[in-house]
């Protein structure tokens, strides 16, 4: 035990002898698998709405926390953790930082130490911040993920200092969640964690206020294709099953209003997709769209924004009961097919489960409880549905990334 732990048992100790206990006032659940052949260790910090500036920034980060921190370099944290698709994972989404780590059966203790210094006491060298700009400045997105993501953020123009700033103002306690699963006794990972956490206080000062800076699209594709994503309202609360829902009904399967409209109609797109898009305390429901370069690129919005509300006038109990049988199917076996745009879900793993258990919580202030979610969409009427829809489609705001343009 390093000297970091045992200043913070010393810590603990001495205040709950004052009466005092340790409080996380972050989300921490934990769940004791016996018959676990690893621990799991699934975390996110949840973002307030994020402008280009704080987008590029935590994805600089992203690719900065491994370098190491507090009392680990790089080959460290890789070496005390097991492989779970990969060892150790830090991934950027638009409204969290997700952070996943395994170690062995009868560790638990490491990834918890692991998890607290990244969170904590991350480095954040010259060296892990250059090559992890490199990376990003370099990378050239797919077609899809140009689709769902057209942003072009501004990582040259982040500073390491920036990205540090980022970091110490949006990685707080209060904005983290965490599950652990493993073979471990009940109350241990719990135990363990406050012993970390003990000291770990917001930072002094005002915090950082929110960017005015809008996101500017790609200028150009870098590939041959051109892409459109319709970006609707956020919504919050008692509306986000109903979201939802609307998005099994317009853009999940071959009977989804925009494969139905956009592909085998109009022939217009050949691959199209609806899904919920987190931002700040909420989602937008969105439809994103690849196509062959067309002439008629620049009215294309508005021209599948009409198509789309004529059809959702015309949907019947048969589109929302076809909406509410996926919605079953996806939430209580597959969450990588629930309409979430969160990369990195890949099938009905313990993993996957673990993440959307942190995150569904912050998001909603509700448990990921995929019957109980399933319960509310089944009570949403055809009206509702179609309202919903309706909605997010004429307040969409449209992003198209031409590939004519760059030809």
């Amino acid at each position: 035990m390093g000297g970091g732990m045992l200043t913070s048992v010393a810590l603990l100790l001495a205040m709950l002898r004052q009466g005092e206990p340790v409080v996380f006032p972050g989300r921490f659940v934990e769940e004791s698998v016996p018959n676990a052949t690893q621990n799991e260790i699934e975390a996110l910090v949840l973002f307030r709405k994020l402008g280009p500036r704080d987008r590029a920034a935590e994805e600089l980060l992203a690719g900065s926390l491994l370098g190491g921190a507090k009392g680990y370099n790089h080959d460290e944290m890789r070496a005390a953790t097991v492989d779970i698709g990969e060892p150790l994972r830090v991934q950027a989404y638009p409204d969290c930082l997700r952070i996943t780590i395994g170690t062995a059966s009868n560790d638990l203790e490491s990834g918890l130490e692991i998890l607290h210094a990244l969170l904590t006491g991350a480095d954040l060298s010259d060296d892990s911040f250059a090559a992890a700009r490199e990376s990003l400045v370099f990378q050239r997105k797919g077609p899809w993920e140009q689709a769902l993501d057209p942003a072009d953020l501004p990582f040259r123009k982040i500073t390491r200092h920036e990205m540090e700033m980022f970091y110490n103002q949006n990685v707080v306690p209060e904005a983290t969640s965490i599950v652990v699963t493993g073979p471990y006794s009940p109350g241990q990972a719990r135990s363990a964690w406050l012993e970390l956490v003990s000291d770990w206080q917001d930072p002094k000062g005002v915090r950082m206020a929110p960017e005015i800076e809008r996101t500017t699209p790609m200028s150009s594709s870098q590939g041959p294709v051109s892409t459109l994503r319709l970006q609707g309202p956020q919504v919050t609360g008692s509306t986000i099953p109903v979201a939802l829902l609307a998005a099994y009904a317009l853009g999940v399967g071959k009977e989804s209003s925009v494969f139905r409209i956009l592909r085998q109609r109009d022939r217009i797109s050949y691959r199209q997709e609806a899904y919920l898009q987190g931002e700040g305390p909420g989602f937008c429901l969105c439809i994103a769209t690849a196509f062959l370069p067309r002439e008629d690129e620049a009215g294309l919005g508005e021209r599948i924004r009409a198509e789309l509300v004529a059809d959702v006038e015309h949907w019947s109990d048969v589109d929302r009961s076809r909406a509410l049988a996926l919605a079953s199917t996806t939430l209580t076996g597959w969450p990588n097919l629930v309409p979430l745009n969160l990369t990195g879900l890949n099938g009905p793993s313990a993993q996957d489960r673990s993440f959307l258990e942190a995150y569904w919580p912050m998001k909603t202030g509700e448990a990921w409880n995929p019957a109980a979610l399933l319960s509310e969409m089944q009570s949403v009427s055809l009206e509702n549905l179609k309202k919903m829809a309706k909605s997010a489609l004429l307040g969409a705001q449209a992003t198209l990334v031409s590939a004519k343009a760059s030809g």
